[in-house]
């Protein structure tokens, strides 16, 4: 089944995955790091979460819109699937296909996902 296609969820931190797994346990789904998170959190922080994840039925796809120092800074860190803006400069987007595919990640468009908003509550200890 093409990624696309797969019910795709924004979320900001390893909490709302961890629901959407017992949610969706057996389904297959997409859990997409919004752009508006990662940009206060940071890459370190989107590694951590990348390290806990159990990618059999979650695809981790961390957005970054056209923040091509976010883009390199991914790539090298070794995260695997990154989502892009379409508005990037044509030679800009070839160039970032070509280093991605050197470092095996892959890169999609976020306009192509149909992302899901849920609305979480946070359960902390007080």
């Amino acid at each position: 089944m093409n990624i696309y296609n797969y019910s795709t969820f924004e979320i900001s931190n390893l909490e709302q995955i961890n629901s959407l797994k017992k949610t969706f346990k057996n389904e297959k789904i997409n859990v997409i790091h919004s752009f508006k998170s990662l940009i206060w959190q940071g890459p370190f922080y989107v590694k951590e979460i990348n390290k806990k994840i159990d990618f059999t039925k979650i695809n981790y796809i961390v957005e970054t819109n056209n923040n091509l120092g976010l883009i390199i800074s991914l790539i090298d860190m070794g995260i695997k699937k990154i989502s892009i803006s379409n508005s990037l400069d044509k030679n800009v987007e070839d160039k970032i296909l070509s280093i991605a595919k050197k470092k095996d990640v892959e890169i999609y468009f976020t306009k192509k996902f149909k992302k899901k908003k849920l609305n979480f509550t946070y359960k902390g200890t007080q």
